[in-house]
């Protein structure tokens, strides 16, 4: 038989600890309903405990991500070698050490074929107004 979503709303799941569920088990202990609110107090804290630390593990995978890649422009921009090309999402990923979709979805979602003119020209201005601007809000959120 083929269970759906809706199957799982129609129950309420609790956590027991194995010595309470034991003696439950073996008649010793009777439940009272004080017992069920404090278990499913315990499987309610859990879970939510549980995906804030998955949220922010993503936060912090992606500020890392985005830290390595800042970087990059800036050693790209900045230094002495530098012959006036343009960066591409490619050698940006190969630069700061991360993949390229993760490279490309950077790129696009803080538009650095606008800022890449700017970066050129105007260097470690540029670089300055792009971090204040573009990526003040993942730097400080984690």
């Amino acid at each position: 038989m083929k269970q759906n979503k809706q199957d799982y709303k129609d129950y309420i799941y609790i956590r027991i600890p194995k010595n309470e569920y034991e003696a439950i088990i073996q008649g010793r202990k009777k439940v009272t309903k004080k017992d069920i609110e404090d278990w499913r107090f315990d499987y309610e804290l859990k879970q939510s405990t549980k995906t804030k630390g998955a949220k922010r593990a993503a936060k912090t995978k992606e500020y890392r991500a985005v830290r390595k890649m800042f970087k990059a422009l800036e050693s790209y921009y900045n230094s002495l070698l530098f012959e006036g090309e343009h960066i591409t999402p490619y050698k940006l990923a190969k630069l700061a050490g991360v993949s390229y979709p993760t490279a490309k979805k950077f790129w696009n979602k803080y538009n650095l074929d606008t800022w890449k003119e700017n970066f050129k020209y105007k260097k470690q201005e540029a670089l300055n107004d792009f971090k204040l601007i573009e990526l003040a809000e993942i730097l400080i959120a984690v």
